[in-house]
């Protein structure tokens, strides 16, 4: 155990975070877990650190290997849509909205489309 006066001698560059770390980051019903795992992320995502990998993101996500990729390019980049008939329709991933443009149902591609003209 690392006392408070030898804290000094240790220092976290870049971890790698695992799948289960965001998953009690996400679970609010985790009770400690889930307050350790927030603190963790957000101070990480706070300070640009930390590294997750492609099978990390598949895992929490449920996606497969190149969907993670697109997702998490989606959202790296601020992304508030996801456009795609791949994924489920309506879902809502670190806040990115998947909507399937050829669904004649869905108002959100409507409303992004209302406005422009035609081509």
């Amino acid at each position: 155990m690392v006392t408070p006066q030898h804290a000094m001698h240790y220092t976290i560059v870049k971890p790698f975070v695992d799948t289960n770390i965001l998953l009690y980051a996400y679970d609010k019903e985790a009770g400690s877990r889930h307050a350790a795992a927030k603190a963790i992320t957000k101070a990480l995502w706070q300070q640009d650190g930390g590294i997750l990998s492609t099978q990390v993101l598949q895992e929490f996500y449920v996606l497969s290997f190149w969907d993670a990729l697109i997702m998490a390019t989606a959202v790296q980049g601020g992304a508030d849509m996801l456009l795609s008939e791949d994924l489920n329709a309506g879902q809502i991933i670190e806040g990115v909205l998947v909507v399937n443009p050829f669904e004649d149902s869905d108002n959100v591609l409507r409303q992004l489309c209302s406005n422009q003209p035609d081509i």
